[in-house]
């Protein structure tokens, strides 16, 4: 119910400002370095999951691949939680930074 008062919060103020209305996107969670490819073929000893977090370690970082595109996602923290599951995340995409600000991440 939090949840969802939140996010018809934030699609009202985005309504108001001019600010683009989140949308939901659906993926995998990933690193920017690994992207679109398969984290099992690099460390054959590891879970999608554990390869992910590995991976987003250091200069790189968790990431949305929904099958076109990698998004590096806003909210590293909430994203480590979901590393390597198909999700779905609301949010709005920025095309020139390449970055989606998250609003909420869930399992798909």
């Amino acid at each position: 119910m939090i949840r969802n008062t939140c996010l018809a919060c934030t699609v009202l103020a985005a309504m108001l400002f001019g600010a683009e209305a989140p949308r939901t996107f659906i993926g995998v969670v990933t690193d920017t370095m690994c992207g679109a490819k398969p984290h099992t073929s690099m460390m054959k000893d590891k879970t999608d999951a554990e390869c992910t977090k590995i991976c987003a370690r250091g200069a790189n970082q968790y990431a949305l691949y929904d099958g076109t595109a990698v998004m590096k996602l806003s909210d590293q923290k909430t994203s480590e939680k979901f590393a390597g599951q198909k999700v779905r995340v609301t949010g709005t995409y920025d095309e020139k930074s390449k970055v989606l600000k998250v609003v909420s991440i869930s399992v798909e």
